[in-house]
């Protein structure tokens, strides 16, 4: 990879889940990812986020949120750095 670059981007979608078991709550909801990279020396940065929100029928609410970032060498070797997840319901 060539440096200095820098991209970033992010991608929503909305979504609905219907559990095979009808006794069980479906939910609709958000999703929102973002992803940016920079190569200003090598080892580059690539940084994901992630975010989830779901409204149960039910009147709950399920959320995720994750964000994770990785060094990336200059052969192309991926080294996660770290990946942290916190999810909640409601």
């Amino acid at each position: 990879m060539e440096a200095p670059h820098a991209t970033t981007f992010t991608v929503e979608n909305s979504f609905v889940f219907v559990p095979d078991d009808a006794s069980g709550p479906s939910y609709s909801g958000h999703s929102q990812t973002h992803i940016s990279d920079r190569f200003i020396d090598v080892p580059g940065v690539l940084q994901f986020e992630n975010t989830i929100i779901a409204k149960g029928d039910d009147g709950s609410v399920l959320r995720v949120h994750e964000v994770a970032r990785a060094l990336i060498a200059e052969d192309g070797t991926l080294t996660i750095v770290f990946d942290r997840a916190r999810c909640e319901s409601g």
